[in-house]
């Protein structure tokens, strides 16, 4: 992980500013785990990569839905995630994706960003 993105900034009404990469941490049912997210301003929901989902235990299932992206349409399954970002646990609805081919197990949505910052140059 980047050691910018560990750093804590807050602009001036004092809300966080996030990078393009954040350090997050998975809290699933089994176990727990601290990776590394893509911050996307563009996605309305947090991604989860397939692998680390099942890792943790990320769950319970809420539903499947259809997802549109650069190689069109998919359907994905849905579950109810709590994902630590900056000391702040989020509990989303993130839909699950084989990321096995990206660089970060973790995508994370406009549903965990919309009371924050984001710079991309960090």
């Amino acid at each position: 992980m980047s050691g910018q993105a560990n750093v804590t900034t807050v602009d001036d009404r004092g809300k966080p500013v996030l990078g393009s990469c954040e350090p997050v941490t998975v809290l699933g049912q089994r176990d727990t785990a601290r990776v590394e997210a893509r911050v996307d301003t563009g996605a309305p929901r947090t991604h989860i990569d397939v692998g680390l989902a099942c890792a943790v235990g990320a769950g319970p299932l809420v539903g499947e839905g259809t997802f549109r992206g650069s190689n069109g349409s998919a359907e994905r399954l849905i579950v109810e995630l709590e994902i630590e970002v900056r000391g702040t646990t989020h509990v989303v609805e993130a839909s699950i994706a084989d990321r096995s081919h990206l660089t970060t197990d973790v995508r994370l949505g406009r549903d965990i960003l919309e009371r924050d910052i984001v710079d991309v140059s960090r």
